[in-house]
């Protein structure tokens, strides 16, 4: 099948907005009020930069999963921006009032007044995020302009419905359909697009008492001056093909315009008339091609004239109107509340213009196109490089935290094991350390029942023996044989042998085997038989110099 491309460069002389579904999400933008700038980052990218004690806050406020957490959310990355990175859209004063007044809602009007607040995105690449020109959109155009031409303004007969029209004027069904053969790629930046946020508002199109009635709507555009470049493919009917009227490029060409310049002097009347200046439309050089697209196109621009019936809204109980012409303009503004007095500074949406380029222009503009995406593509890289280095931080910090989390939680295991399987550590003992004086010690220990529980352990017994060492060691001569006796009874269940501390008061006939030892002068009258171990404390003492002297220790 035979086919001829023809490479146009299609250029924005209005805001242009191309409805794709999407908004920008509360958890993808924050606005630079310093700058006036919308920036749009990836979520992802922005996580990999906090700190965990911040990651986990954003988590918790994620997780509520609730109408009033997206004003949290808007408030956290607020306060965050230093980690914002992205594409930036241009916003108006308006618009940054217009976010502050949002983030101060009660927690009552948040519903209501977030739907309002809601940015419709114009359609962008997946990649890197770039506006561009869908083929399907040119193409819708194209068709109304080629219908419109074939109509020649006849209003007789009167068509069905939309489908019928096509069908007659097109001369095919859809399977004949000569717009099968017209091929529209998209239409791509090779320069860097400038995006705006704008209100759409509604006027009439003659000056009114009464305000037009289509609440406001907050859109992304590509403002005026953006260049896009893209392709158009007419191919030839084949002779079995069914197709009787097919479409040439000249056909386009007169098409357009022959419509859209006959439609763009009749708004610029009506612009006119309510108070617009817009200079750049009477700029136009004699060889563009004008074409209208996107939202807010204007019904006029979108139907076939000498064919129009458009339904006129009459307000809530009333039956709508319906003519053969539109009653009001959607026009771009900076802000919602946009009296009429400051119609001066509104636009309409949607106008551009066609250039045909050279091969030698086309060969340019790809190699500016190539340059541009090898560049986004390095900048991603080091994007990708920076989020990775960071995740893999996260990750050995967060490693390390779980291992320390189980650190802890076997030793509090042990603990709790430890103190199960001997629970006077925690009760008794510690008491113990705080006893400096015999009457602590027996009112506080030896007489409590506490400490009875307990009286045949050890642990406990040496404790208690510590403690009184220290307690006679503290009073001196205070102690006596009588606290030594009360010491060495209660430790007895324990098996802990108690020194006595009050040797003095011991009489030496009470002892003979200290008085044995205290009768050895030499070697040869030690007597072998004496058990060390069995002695007490006062015989060790008596048994100690002399051991030295003869060298035995």
């Amino acid at each position: 099948m035979k086919s001829e491309t023809y490479y146009l460069k299609l250029k924005v002389i209005s805001p242009v907005h191309i409805g794709c579904d999407e908004v920008y999400e509360p958890t993808g933008f924050a606005l630079d009020e310093q700058k006036k700038e919308l920036v749009a980052f990836e979520p992802a990218a922005f996580l990999g930069m906090l700190e965990q004690q911040d990651l986990d806050q954003y988590s918790a406020i994620c997780r509520k999963g609730t109408i009033s957490s997206l004003l949290e959310i808007y408030k956290f990355i607020r306060l965050h921006n230093e980690f914002v990175q992205g594409r930036r859209v241009t916003v108006s004063d308006a618009f940054i009032d217009h976010y502050n007044r949002t983030l101060k809602l009660s927690p009552g009007d948040v519903q209501q007044q977030l739907n309002k607040f809601q940015v419709g995105r114009t359609a962008f690449q997946r990649v890197d995020a770039v506006p561009y020109i869908p083929g399907s959109a040119i193409k819708g155009a194209l068709r109304t302009a080629v219908l419109n031409l074939r109509n020649a303004g006849k209003t007789h007969p009167k068509y069905r419905d939309g489908k019928q029209l096509n069908e007659e004027l097109s001369g095919g069904t859809f399977a004949t359909d000569p717009f099968r053969l017209i091929k529209v790629g998209d239409f791509r930046s090779v320069k860097e697009v400038k995006q705006k946020i704008v209100y759409g508002v509604n006027r009439k199109k003659r000056l009114s008492e009464k305000k037009a009635r289509g609440p406001y709507q907050i859109l992304e555009v590509i403002e005026p001056g953006a260049e896009f470049v893209g392709t158009i493919t007419v191919q030839q009917a084949h002779s079995r093909a069914g197709i009787r009227k097919s479409v040439q490029f000249d056909e386009i060409e007169k098409a357009l315009s022959g419509f859209y310049t006959r439609e763009l002097r009749k708004e610029k009347m009506s612009l006119k008339t309510i108070g617009c200046d817009v200079p750049i439309l009477e700029e136009l050089p004699p060889e563009m091609m004008l074409i209208r697209i996107g939202r807010h196109s204007g019904a006029e621009c979108v139907t076939v004239e000498g064919q129009r019936i458009i339904k006129i809204m009459q307000g809530p109980g009333v039956k709508p109107k319906y003519k053969d012409h539109a009653t009001t303009l959607w026009l771009a503004a900076a802000s919602a509340s946009a009296k009429p007095s400051g119609n001066k500074f509104l636009q309409p949406f949607g106008w551009a213009g066609f250039t045909r380029l050279s091969i030698e222009e086309v060969r340019q503009y790809e190699k500016e196109r190539v340059d541009m995406f090898h560049a986004w593509e390095s900048d991603q890289q080091e994007t990708i490089t920076v989020f990775r280095e960071k995740a893999e931080l996260l990750a050995r910090q967060r490693e390390a935290e779980k291992l320390e989390q189980k650190r802890l939680a076997d030793k509090q295991r042990k603990k709790e094991e430890e103190l199960q399987k001997y629970p006077w550590r925690c009760t008794v003992l510690p008491k113990l350390e705080l006893i400096s004086d015999w009457g602590a010690l027996r009112t506080q220990a030896l007489e409590q029942e506490d400490f009875k529980q307990y009286q045949a352990e050890g642990e406990v017994g040496r404790a208690v023996a510590d403690a009184a060492v220290r307690v006679a060691k503290a009073i001196g001569k205070k102690w006596d044989g009588k606290r030594d006796d009360i010491v060495a009874e209660w430790l007895q269940p324990s098996g802990v042998r108690w020194e006595r501390q009050s040797a003095a008061d011991t009489p030496v006939a009470d002892n003979p085997l200290l008085e044995k030892i205290r009768s050895f002068k030499r070697p040869a009258d030690y007597d072998r038989s004496l058990e060390i171990a069995r002695l007490d404390i006062e015989c060790c003492r008596a048994l100690q110099p002399l051991f030295k002297q003869w060298k035995w220790d």
